[in-house]
C-alpha cells in the first residue's frame, strides 16, 4: 500500500493509553497528567511515539495506520421501538434507550481515537489535506445513520450527541480537496477536529452518568 511521506516529526512525547481501577481506558498526550499510581509499565502504553532526536527526519507512515470510522465500525442495531421520555427516572429507562446510550458512546470513543491518531500522525499540509477530509467523508454514512436513530430519543445526553453529529456531518459533507484557500481550510479542519474531541468527551461523560444510574 502506498505510504505518506511526512517531512517533519512532531515534538510531542506521544499518546499514552492507561487504565484506572474501574477498568476505564484513558488516552492523553501529557504523561504528567496520568495519576502516579497508574504510571507503571504494565498500566501505561505508548500508542503513538515521536523521535525527538530526529525532528526533521523524514518518516514513512503507512496509510493503513490511519483509522477511519466506517459503516462496519459498529454493528447495526434495529431501530428503537420505544421512545425514552425526558425526565423519566433512570431505573425505568427503556432497554432501547440504554442500548442507544452504549452505541452512541462507542461511536464517539472510536471517532475520538481515530481523530487523535490522525492529528498526531499526519502534518496538516496541502499534500496531506485529503487524508483529513476523507476521514470525515468516509464516516458520513455511519454518522447519518446514527443521527437518524438518535432522533427517536429525548434523553439530554443523546440529544447533545445528535446535535453535534448532525453539525459535524453537515460540515464534513461540504469539505472539498483543493482550491486557493486549501491550506487554510485544512488548518481550520484540524482545529475543528481538536475542538470536536473535547466536545465529544463531555458528551461521553454525560452518557456514562446516565448509564451508571441504571447499572
Amino acid at each position: 500500500m502506498a505510504g505518506l511521506l511526512l517531512t517533519q516529526t512532531p515534538v510531542w512525547a506521544g499518546v499514552y493509553k492507561w487504565q484506572d481501577d474501574q477498568g476505564k481506558v484513558h488516552f492523553t498526550n501529557d504523561k504528567s497528567s496520568i495519576p502516579l499510581q497508574y504510571r507503571t509499565k504494565k498500566q501505561v502504553k505508548i500508542i503513538i511515539g515521536s523521535e525527538p532526536s530526529f525532528k526533521k527526519k523524514a518518516k514513512q507512515v503507512e496509510l493503513a495506520s490511519i483509522p477511519a470510522i466506517t459503516d462496519q465500525e459498529t454493528p447495526e442495531q434495529p431501530a428503537p421501538a420505544v421512545v425514552q421520555e425526558e425526565g423519566k427516572k433512570s431505573p425505568e429507562m427503556a432497554p432501547e434507550a440504554v442500548a442507544m446510550l452504549k452505541e452512541t458512546k462507542t461511536y464517539l470513543e472510536k471517532e475520538n481515537r481515530a481523530h487523535l491518531r490522525l492529528i498526531h500522525i499526519v502534518e496538516p499540509t496541502e499534500a496531506n489535506g485529503k487524508y483529513f477530509i476523507m476521514s470525515g467523508k468516509n464516516a458520513l454514512p455511519r454518522k447519518k445513520e446514527l443521527v437518524k436513530k438518535l432522533d427517536a430519543f429525548k434523553l439530554p445526553s443523546l440529544n447533545e450527541a445528535r446535535k453535534f453529529l448532525k453539525r459535524s456531518a453537515l460540515k464534513d459533507r461540504w469539505e472539498k480537496i483543493g482550491g486557493d484557500d486549501y491550506l487554510e481550510r485544512i488548518q481550520k479542519l484540524v482545529k475543528r477536529m481538536k475542538k470536536g474531541i473535547k466536545t465529544k468527551n463531555k458528551i461521553i461523560k454525560s452518557i456514562e452518568a446516565d448509564l451508571n444510574q441504571v447499572s
